[in-house]
């Protein structure tokens, strides 16, 4: 039998295979992956920071990182429990993809203790918060951060952040305002004042409505009674 890959050859391995695919990942650890149909070595890798890659020796060289394949996986199943989903990382460096989030959301600024969270595509995550959770997204000029609010206006999901946490943003915001004791039954946002404050209609269980406006950080601008609000688009 060959010998095993020493520790060291698999790292000068690795960092071979992944050099165009990992970008700045210093390889620190490394293992071996087996080999493709088509005879390509494949490798996994942990990176000194960041997310770890599995790596496939192919031409061009291709691979993920450990976030992307995991989230991928889980959109995957979710849509056909049969599927095949490749290689996965397996390293249990690799395997906390709750410190990466963690470490990302704190690049991006976002003021909350991660407690889920996922990828939901190349440099996007979903993240999951005790309250509202953000769509963070990383990006050449740095990190977008798109609170969950607005991910629901946009016609998306956020997969760890409830309608009860997207209340409890209401409640916050219209804490001390004339809509303090307005409970939010339904709601729908209306477009965006000369101010940039985004401007919402809220519907109220057991009272009149309200139009009220957020600013870019969510806090209160204004609120307006739906009574007093004929002129606000209409």
């Amino acid at each position: 039998q060959p010998a095993e890959p020493s520790p060291e050859g698999l790292r000068a391995s690795a960092r071979r295979v992944g050099e165009p695919v990992s970008g700045a990942c210093q390889v620190t650890e490394a293992a071996h992956r087996g080999t493709t149909a088509d005879g390509a070595e494949a490798y996994e890798a942990v990176c000194a920071s960041g997310p770890g890659y599995i790596l496939i020796g192919q031409t061009p060289p291709t691979g993920g990182d450990c976030l992307l394949l995991a989230g991928s996986a889980v959109i995957q199943r979710e849509r056909d429990p049969a599927v095949s989903i490749g290689t996965q990382c397996s390293l249990p460096t690799n395997l906390d993809h709750l410190g990466f989030l963690r470490a990302f959301a704190r690049e991006a600024g976002v003021a909350c203790e991660v407690n889920e969270g996922m990828a939901v595509s190349l440099n996007r995550y979903d993240i999951g918060c005790d309250g509202q959770g953000y769509w963070i997204e990383k990006a050449e000029t740095g990190w977008v951060v798109t609170p969950c609010l607005t991910v629901k206006y946009d016609g998306r999901t956020c997969r760890f952040t409830t309608e009860e946490e997207l209340n409890g943003v209401w409640r916050a915001a219209l804490a001390g305002s004339p809509a303090a004791d307005c409970p939010v039954a339904d709601s729908r946002r209306m477009g965006v004042d000369a101010n940039g404050n985004t401007v919402y209609e809220l519907k109220c269980t057991e009272q009149t409505g309200f139009i009220v406006r957020l600013t870019p950080r969510q806090t209160l601008a204004a609120a307006t009674a739906c009574a007093d609000a004929a002129h606000i688009a209409g």
